[in-house]
């Protein structure tokens, strides 16, 4: 990666962005604003491919019209599929995560035959300290979490505090994964809460949107950001503690069952830990690829547009070793390692 990075930058200072005559016998984009000549590199050679099929300077690719493709196609001649931006998802687990994951969704269907019997136990308990903890709970999972966001981002550019603000901005991005997730299952299930099933804890199919609790999946979500920021202190503990009132007080306000606020925990923390893996974009762990494409149709004369989505399971880029280029001169030896790299890459 930082080999390609060097390319683009050398790219920029010889390029520019201003469109310059191209010399004679160059190839040039449709836009000439890149040209390769005979005596460049493989490696230029094989970028101005990717230019030419709309490939940005960041090796991305631009979101092109299919009237532009068609022009593409005819100017270049080539009968081949031409992909558009590619999409990665980060969705890959942990061999932790895939075992804590396991044994909680288990233990969730072993309460979730205990449900109303977990409920009566804990409305019979109620207490002075029950209701406090029950009043903080709610308030905690409903404001504290936009408290947390928005004061630790504030309070990090005020003291030019790197982790303050990443708790600022992972939790924001965390939060939008899991409650988004957490109300299509609401929607999906709609298992009625426990104040309204009548005693029966088994309706779903209706429009209640018990499974599973927003306020604990929330609340995961935070404590999980907050325990890798600060992963080396007791905020771990403190974070999840915390987590663990507002999920236990909205079963004693008869918000949610057990099962609810366990599945919403699980679905809390894996959401924040996928979620920050993607913003910090590590992608080792595998995920999704979704590639639209455009591919002629020599019948019709017409464009086909296709989505693929596959599984890519994701290594870090290899070190690229170039000691048996040290006894050439810098130029050429830079060249020849940035062709070893985009081999060892591509």
């Amino acid at each position: 990666m930082a080999a390609k990075l060097l390319l683009i930058f050398m790219m920029f200072l010889k390029h520019g962005l201003c469109n310059e005559a191209p010399a004679q016998g160059a190839k040039c984009n449709w836009d000439n604003n890149y040209c390769v000549e005979e005596k460049q590199s493989n490696f230029e050679h094989s970028y101005y491919d990717d230019v030419l099929m709309g490939g940005g300077y960041l090796g991305q690719t631009h979101h092109i019209s299919e009237d532009e493709l068609r022009e593409i196609l005819k100017e270049t001649g080539k009968e081949e599929e031409i992909k558009q931006k590619q999409y990665f998802i980060p969705l890959g687990l942990t061999d932790t995560e895939k075992l804590a994951s396991l044994a909680a969704a288990s233990l969730g269907l072993v309460i979730f035959n205990s449900d109303q019997s977990i409920m009566d136990f804990v409305q019979d308990n109620k207490n002075d300290v029950t209701h406090e903890m029950e009043t903080f709970g709610y308030y905690a999972g409903r404001t504290g979490i936009a408290h947390l966001m928005a004061g630790s981002y504030l309070l990090g550019a005020v003291f030019d505090n790197g982790k303050l603000k990443d708790v600022g901005i992972l939790t924001l991005g965390s939060i939008i994964v899991s409650q988004t997730i957490t109300e299509a299952f609401k929607v999906g299930f709609g298992r009625r809460r426990p104040k309204n099933s009548g005693g029966d804890p088994y309706k779903f199919g209706t429009d209640g949107k018990s499974f599973f609790s927003g306020h604990s999946s929330g609340a995961f979500t935070a404590a999980a950001v907050l325990a890798e920021v600060y992963k080396d202190t007791p905020v771990p503990y403190i974070a999840y503690g915390l987590a663990g009132v507002v999920a236990y007080a909205r079963v004693h306000a008869m918000g949610h069952y057990v099962s609810d606020v366990l599945y919403g925990a699980i679905a809390g923390i894996l959401s924040a830990n996928i979620t920050m893996r993607a913003m910090r974009g590590d992608d080792s762990l595998g995920g999704i690829l979704i590639t639209p494409t455009f591919t002629p149709d020599p019948v019709n004369h017409d464009m086909n547009f296709h989505l693929n989505i596959k599984w890519e399971p994701k290594r870090p880029e290899p070190v690229v070793p170039c000691d048996e280029f040290d006894e050439l001169p810098t130029k050429e030896r830079i060249s020849n390692c940035m062709q070893k790299a985009y081999r060892l890459n591509n």
